[in-house]
């Protein structure tokens, strides 16, 4: 056979073997499939987890994303990343099986080891969070073998390594070159963008809690053990100030058996937050504790906040709002009351005076000198309590502090004398009087009164009030010194700040200290105090005196007999009280007045329509028509009289009534009054008209 024919039978054999022999070419083509489809699968993984990474709200969806790629790349049984920050792990696991707790602890374990051989840091394992696949099967257990760690990618963050990847078998598989290169490649990807996302969450973290530090109320952050996490600085002023213990756990240091019991129903998710009031006594505090459940991704309750507001201030004024307000109401009571009762008052005042003027025998006048004393009494009584119920404009002028000791003293008289407390006065009746406001400096007294009543309550000892008055360099000096338990060394300093007070809550606001030595600071003058425990306290009072001499007379100032005025004028009382319209007849009529009556406004605008008179006498509050438009209408109608009227009225306390007095000008006496102050108003009203 020539070479030729050798040659062409080689060609033939050559292509007979190659078309003989399928079996190579599929395995090309499958091994070509197979490139191409993991390389579909890299590019859609890797589309999805960019996107995925992109749209995570949390760090927990991102790490979700990552664990599912990792899982659809290795199919393997569980798939795990462990996070590092300040050597506090997190594993996170992905299931698409039922695994053991123990299993799982036992994986987290080998997981750790791996990651402290890797990066040279010692962690523990504190949390674990678990996500299972959507295809979850609870029923499928895997207990053919162990789980075991296949593979595992290192995540690195600004150089440093801060977590681990890892693939986890149950069987001795072994992952291809494509996979492993695919897995790296998820790694790289994954700590590429978790580290803009770790930056962007603690720019976050940094803004949040800037925040936080600038809130006045106390944030605390706690673990379910109720050990400190976060504070800020509110809440470490307030933790500091009431020496609560960080080391037995953040409830549990309020020692309030209602807080911890309700913080139960929080760390089972029965209730997502709460809130609590709790009062510290030993700091005259008042603490609102609200509490909120912090929850995970699968609604678990990890943490606590807890917001600490200090509401000891609105509370106390909150309760002074209320004081007030009951004040107020209780002025308007004793304004309705006084009117009432200074109507009869004036009567049996009135007709006593009379009576004594009379001629009756020796034991009647001596039992009408009584019903007129006692009368007097009940008339101090009604008028100091309308001083106190009545809402004035601060006015300062000369004023007889005599005066207001004694008419203070008047008004806790019955106080004083059901509490066994002894008063000594000590003071000469030609002091100095004093430029200011008589009403303020009044509550000023009644204020360390008060308190001094209520000191004494806790002795057993004779109970003592002294005061004592004078006058030196150009200044009047008051002491106002008791016998009671006195003030503790500490408390000393405090007593004048806004709302301190040692009393129990509920007894005190803690003001009324602190208005006083503003008010007397307002008049240039000074209070202190001096005190010694189981010895009593003092308060000593310092005020600028007028010219800085004492009055010669003391009988100047004191109101003068008033003689009476010439007979024969007209005169008009108009009143719905038919008693005081009879005893001011009596007396005027004795003064050789001709006296008609009205009962009320109208009739008393038609009785001056068809009469002349020469003066008006009229009660303020009456039916019909009141003081106010009766005064309108004789201003607009009878000019000439508009001088020569005068109101009776008990019914100052109301700032109205107050206001129209004064804006008018108009002259008035206060109910119940004597015969001399109504014949001393009939006298000035005439000289000056």
């Amino acid at each position: 056979m020539c070479a030729s024919e050798h040659e062409s039978e080689r060609n033939q054999s050559s292509q007979n073997e190659q078309a003989g022999n399928p079996s190579e070419w599929k395995r090309d083509y499958s091994e070509l499939e197979r490139q191409i489809d993991d390389r579909t699968l890299e590019l859609s993984l890797l589309y999805d987890l960019s996107r995925s990474m992109n749209s995570s709200l949390s760090l927990d969806e991102f790490l979700r994303s990552i664990l599912e790629a990792i899982h659809r790349i290795s199919e393997a049984d569980l798939s795990l990343i462990i996070l590092s920050f300040e050597d506090r792990p997190v594993i996170y696991y992905y299931l698409s099986h039922l695994v053991e707790g123990r299993e799982l602890k036992e994986i987290g374990k080998s997981a750790i080891s791996l990651f402290h051989d890797l990066s040279g840091r010692k962690v523990r394992n504190e949390k674990t969070v678990v996500f299972r696949s959507r295809d979850y099967l609870p029923e499928s257990y895997y207990g053919q073998s162990s789980l075991q760690i296949i593979h595992h990618m290192p995540i690195f963050r600004r150089s440093l390594s801060v977590g681990l990847m890892a693939v986890c078998s149950s069987q001795r598989r072994i992952l291809n070159e494509n996979r492993i290169r695919l897995l790296d490649t998820v790694s790289n990807q994954a700590s590429a963008t978790l580290d803009r996302f770790i930056s962007s969450l603690e720019s976050e973290q940094s803004r949040f809690r800037s925040v936080v530090n600038s809130m006045t109320e106390g944030v605390v952050l706690t673990d379910l053990s109720g050990h400190l996490l976060m504070t800020n600085p509110a809440a470490d002023s307030i933790l500091f100030r009431l020496r609560l213990d960080r080391d037995q756990g953040f409830a549990n240091s309020f020692h309030d058996k209602d807080l911890v019991r309700s913080l139960s129903d929080l760390r089972k998710n029965r209730i997502r937050s709460l809130s609590h009031e709790i009062t510290f006594h030993n700091y005259q505090t008042i603490l609102n504790v609200t509490a909120s459940a912090v929850l995970d991704a699968d609604e678990r309750v990890t943490g606590i906040v807890w917001v600490l507001s200090d509401i000891t201030r609105q509370r106390q004024l909150h309760e002074q709002m209320m004081q007030a307000e009951k004040l107020s109401a209780l002025g308007e009571m004793i304004s309705g009351i006084a009117h009432e009762l200074n109507n009869p008052l004036t009567s049996v005042m009135g007709y006593a005076q009379l009576l004594q003027n009379a001629s009756v025998p020796k034991e009647v006048k001596k039992k009408l000198e009584v019903i007129n004393s006692e009368s007097k009494r009940c008339q101090r009584i009604v008028q100091n309590l309308l001083t106190f119920a009545r809402k004035y404009k601060i006015e300062k002028k000369w004023f007889d502090l005599n005066g207001a000791i004694e008419s203070v003293l008047q008004i806790i008289s019955y106080q004083l004398r059901v509490s066994s407390i002894e008063v000594k006065k000590n003071y000469p009746q030609d002091l100095p009087r004093v430029m200011g406001d008589v009403h303020q400096i009044q509550q000023v007294l009644l204020n360390i009164f008060n308190n001094a009543m209520q000191a004494l309550l806790e002795v057993k000892r004779k109970r003592k009030i002294m005061i004592k008055a004078d006058f030196s360099d150009g200044k009047v000096l008051i002491e106002i010194k008791d016998n009671g338990p006195g003030i503790r060394k500490e408390n000393i300093s405090k007593i004048f700040d806004p709302f301190f007070t040692t009393k129990e809550p509920g007894k005190g606001t803690g003001l009324g200290l602190s208005i006083a030595r503003t008010t007397i600071r307002e008049h240039r003058g000074e209070i202190n105090v001096v005190s010694n425990v189981d010895e009593g306290t003092s308060f000593l009072i310092t005020l600028p005196a007028a010219g800085g001499v004492r009055d010669k007379d003391q009988n100047a100032r004191l109101p003068a007999r008033i003689d009476r005025i010439p007979a024969g004028k007209k005169i008009l009382i108009v009143d719905d009280e038919i008693e005081i319209f009879h005893f001011i007849e009596e007396v005027l009529r004795e003064d050789g007045h001709q006296v008609n009556f009205a009962s009320d406004g109208r009739m008393a605008v038609k009785e001056l329509k068809g009469s002349a008179y020469d003066l008006i006498i009229s009660d303020f509050k009456m039916p019909r028509m009141d003081g106010k438009e009766f005064f309108s209408r004789v201003s607009r109608k009878f000019p000439h009289l508009k001088d020569r009227f005068i109101f009776m009225t008990g019914d100052t306390a109301n700032p109205a009534t107050s206001e129209f007095l004064e804006k008018k000008k108009v002259r008035f006496i206060l109910k119940p009054f004597d015969l001399e102050e109504i014949r001393k108003a009939i006298r000035e009203t005439f000289q000056e008209s």
